[in-house]
């Protein structure tokens, strides 16, 4: 598979997490907040990071006020997917080193993050709240 059929797999997969996330939480215990909260966490650092190695200022798209975790993470990731929809073939490798000395592009952003969405989405399973 070609990495831009990765990046568009990964891309459609990260649009999908807010429906999965919303019919998978019934109510959030702490624990599952928790882990909520960090997916919001990791959606704002990649807005963060994505803004940056496109050029783009994401911090002027206001985000609408959230009643609670999961709307507060659909409404990050709609900013983020938005972002998302503008890369292409020449930026799909713009890359820019973190902190922590890791290589970070599009592609890799989109792989990752798609990534943590499986594992959070896994870890709220076990803590029981599917239906």
């Amino acid at each position: 598979m070609s990495e831009v059929t990765e990046f568009l797999v990964w891309r459609s997969a990260l649009a999908e997490t807010p429906r999965r996330l919303r019919s998978l939480v019934t109510n959030l215990s702490e624990q599952s907040a928790a882990v909520v909260e960090r997916m919001v966490r990791r959606d704002v650092e990649s807005v963060a990071h994505l803004g940056a190695l496109l050029d783009v200022d994401a911090s002027l798209t206001p985000l609408p006020p959230a009643t609670d975790p999961v709307s507060e993470f659909a409404a990050g990731r709609e900013r983020l997917l938005a972002l998302l929809a503008v890369v292409d073939g020449s930026s799909l490798h713009r890359e820019m080193r973190l902190a922590d000395r890791r290589t970070l592009d599009p592609w890799r952003l989109a792989g990752e993050l798609a990534e943590h969405d499986v594992r959070s989405l896994a870890e709220l399973r076990r803590l029981g709240q599917g239906r």
